[in-house]
This record gives C-alpha cells, structure tokens and sequence, in this order.
C-alpha cells in the first residue's frame, strides 16, 4: 500500500510517545506512520495535534476534535475548551502548555498528555470584500 500525491490523510489517533500516528485515507483505510516516514513526506496539514512544531505563535486554530475518552472531553468541556472553539499558542516551551480561548478571552493551562490529544486546524483570516 501506498500514498499518492494529493490524498487527504485524517490523524485518527498519535501514540503516547508521539513518534507514530495512525492516519486514515478518504475510503477509511487507516495505517500508521512513524516519524521518519512523516519527515519525508511534502503536505500542506490541515490538522494537527496541539503540541506540533508546526503550530506558529499568535495563530488561531479551531479545535477540530478532542481524541480521548469520555472522562477527558468532560474534563475539556469543564475547562471551556471544546470542538469548534479558537484558541492560540502565545508562549512554547513551557509546561504546563498555556492555551488562550479566543472567544472566552481567558487562558487555560493544558498537561502534554492532555495537548497530545487536541487536534487543531488553522483558521485563515482572509479580506472580506
């Protein structure tokens, strides 16, 4: 099996260490990728795990979704920070991992377990006419 240019992979679920994430093609094939083979692949991401170095400082993300179990979005939920909300990385390298919830203007500190969990996607600001 392989990948072809241009298909859409979905982030199913990143394991604990975050050296292998299990993805998903658009006919719901799923297989995993370790880091090296992420390394070499060219892809604009569309979604990503909370502690990616992708994530760029002042950016606004959405959360796409929340990969845990029932106790954990319960305890997301309890802390303001569910699917759909805006948030931005103000500060990295930090632990705990401070998050700011765009529409709630307040700060939320997250565990790396916890970020490792929160798939975000961008949120591009363009001109209105």
């Amino acid at each position: 099996m392989g990948i072809l240019p241009g298909t859409h992979l979905r982030i199913i679920r990143v394991a604990p260490l975050g050296s292998t994430i299990e993805v998903a093609d658009a006919q719901g094939q799923s297989f995993a990728l370790r880091q090296k083979e992420l390394e070499a692949m060219t892809c604009d991401p569309v979604a990503m795990p909370l502690v990616s170095e992708l994530l760029m400082l002042g950016q606004t993300y959405r959360v796409r979704s929340l990969l845990g179990g029932k106790t954990f979005r319960l305890r997301m939920e309890r802390e303001g920070l569910t699917k759909g909300e805006l948030i931005q990385i103000r500060k990295t390298g930090t632990k705990p991992i401070p998050v700011y919830l765009v529409d709630q203007d307040r700060q939320v500190e997250l565990g790396g377990g916890e970020a490792r969990k929160i798939i975000v996607e961008v949120i591009c600001h363009e001109p209105r006419d």
